[in-house]
């Protein structure tokens, strides 16, 4: 397993790593002691250690971003109408005469391409995000979401660790 220095640094000397994963938004490492998240971008990065005893819980839910497919649906219906509701904008503005000079064909095609383009790649997009959702519950913050595939084995090492842990507070 290769450890980032940026992670290694966050390391005891008698700490292990256990198992690194990856979520779409979030790297996930996994130690015996705790787990790190490390999210990184253009802007900057944001590490989060939690200790297992300090994860309250574990959420799961189906995820499925209706908010894209539905813009993409309406976005799709938009490119049907495009030519109405353009020649109706336009006939407020301009005289009857000088609409009917005006030939909008063209315009109206590259409109309602527009449309549909965005429509299907919105729809599509939210049918491929769909899919599990972990919220990681830590004492402190808010949490820490993890979407993706994949993610069963993260969380099945996360509970076992968790459960250790409070069995050795319970003693």
């Amino acid at each position: 397993m290769s450890v980032p220095s940026d992670i290694e640094s966050y390391l005891t000397p008698d700490e292990k790593m256990v198992k690194i994963g990856k979520s779409r938004k979030w790297e996930i490492f996994i130690t015996d002691k705790r787990v790190i998240f490390r999210k990184g971008g253009m802007f900057g990065k944001e590490i989060v250690e939690a200790s297992y005893r300090h994860i309250s819980s574990i959420e799961y839910k189906k995820h499925t971003p209706w908010e894209d497919i539905i813009a993409g649906i309406v976005a799709i219906v938009l490119a049907f109408f495009v030519d109405d509701i353009g020649s109706l904008i336009i006939s407020l503005f301009l005289a009857r005469s000088r609409v009917e000079s005006l030939n909008l064909g063209l315009v109206w095609l590259v409109f309602t391409i527009f449309f549909l383009t965005v429509g299907i790649a919105s729809s599509v997009y939210g049918v491929l995000r769909s899919g599990a959702r972990y919220l990681i519950h830590v004492v402190g913050r808010k949490p820490i979401p993890l979407y993706g595939k994949g993610l069963e084995d993260i969380i099945k090492i996360i509970r076992q660790y968790r459960e250790k842990v409070e069995a050795e507070i319970t003693k």
